[in-house]
C-alpha cells in the first residue's frame, strides 16, 4: 500500500494531537501486569485498516551492586524460572563469549547461595553484580561469568528467554 507524503503527515499529525490515557498514579507493573493501551487510533486506508497503538513501559534502569547487598537483581527474580547461563573467557578484553545454558528452573536464594533449578553455587558478598530488576542480572567468579534471566518476561516486558548479552 503506498501513501502520498500528504497522507502520511496527516496520519502522524493526527496521531502526535491524540490525547494520551496516562497509567494510573498508584499503577505498578511488576503485580498488576501491562497497562491497557494509553493511545489508540485506527485509519482505513484503501481497503486496509492501520492501527496503531502506544503502550505504557516502566524504565528500569542497570545498575552495579553487590551479590550480598539487599538491592542485588537477583532477589527481585526469587521464584521465578529462570536460565543460568556461564561462559568461560580466556582473555578478558574478548568480548565474544560461547555461553553454555548451566541450568533452568525457579530462583531461590537463602543468604548467598544461588540456586536455579538443581543447579547451585554459594558467592562472595562482594561478588560484584550488575543487571536490571525483574530482567537479569550478570556476575562473575573465579574466571567464569554468570547470567540469569527469566524464562517468561517481566508483565510489562516483551523479554525472557533469550540469549545473554554479547
Amino acid at each position: 500500500m503506498r501513501l502520498s507524503k500528504r497522507e502520511r503527515k496527516r496520519l502522524v499529525l493526527d496521531l502526535l494531537g491524540a490525547s494520551i490515557t496516562p497509567p494510573p498514579p498508584d499503577y505498578d507493573p511488576d503485580s498488576e501486569g501491562p497497562v491497557p493501551v494509553v493511545l489508540e487510533r485506527r485509519w482505513e486506508l484503501n481497503g486496509y485498516l492501520l492501527v496503531a497503538r502506544v503502550f505504557y513501559t516502566s524504565f528500569r534502569p542497570e545498575f552495579e551492586t553487590k551479590f550480598g547487598a539487599p538491592d542485588n537483581p537477583v532477589r527481585s527474580l526469587e521464584g521465578r524460572v529462570c536460565l543460568v547461563y556461564a561462559a568461560y573467557p580466556e582473555d578478558e578484553e574478548d568480548e565474544d563469549y560461547a555461553w553454555e545454558e548451566l541450568a533452568r528452573g525457579p530462583v531461590r536464594l537463602e543468604g548467598n547461595r544461588l540456586t536455579v533449578g538443581f543447579w547451585t553455587r554459594e558467592f562472595d558478598p562482594e561478588t560484584p553484580v550488575e543487571g536490571v530488576a525483574y530482567e537479569g542480572a550478570s556476575f562473575a567468579a573465579e574466571g567464569v561469568l554468570y547470567h540469569l534471566e527469566p524464562l517468561t518476561p517481566s508483565p510489562d516486558r516483551g523479554r525472557g528467554g533469550e540469549a545473554p548479552p554479547r
